[in-house]
């Protein structure tokens, strides 16, 4: 798989309506088309993270991919947070707070996702204009 250099992968719940209105924030504000985004249940999650479809069931984290780096929990949406151009970038001063209590944080919204925002009965799909910047 060609990845274009400088790219960032956001790796997505594609059911989730959490994760996909993140997926919207980003390509809103990523002017410079830096993410590209690939949902966990998908061909991409397999091939690149070594995932097996059992472990693609129930994903339960937004995980970031760049140049070989795996970011996962807090720490993957705040490296989103810190490659999002403007006043995005105000909120890696969370990483003062100790990874244990941010990632305690972002497990207890994780756990809850489906009863607090829903679950689509299909993946997300790119609206127009917005195909090449998804991989399967």
């Amino acid at each position: 798989m060609q990845i274009p250099p400088g790219s960032i992968i956001v790796f997505f719940d594609g059911y989730c309506h959490l994760c996909s209105g993140v997926v919207r924030f980003i390509l809103a504000r990523d002017g410079k088309q830096r993410f590209l985004f690939a949902p966990l249940q998908g061909n991409t999650a397999m091939e690149l993270l070594g995932l097996k479809p059992e472990q693609q069931a129930a994903p339960d984290s937004l995980l970031v991919w760049e140049q070989g780096v795996l970011r996962n929990e807090s720490s993957a949406a705040l490296h989103i947070a810190r490659n999002l151009p403007g006043i995005w970038k105000i909120w890696i001063v969370l990483y003062i707070i100790p990874s244990p209590i941010r990632n305690w944080v972002y497990r207890y919204i994780a756990a809850r996702r489906y009863r607090w925002f829903g679950k689509s009965a299909r993946c997300m799909l790119p609206e127009p204009g917005q195909e090449q910047r998804f991989l399967p």
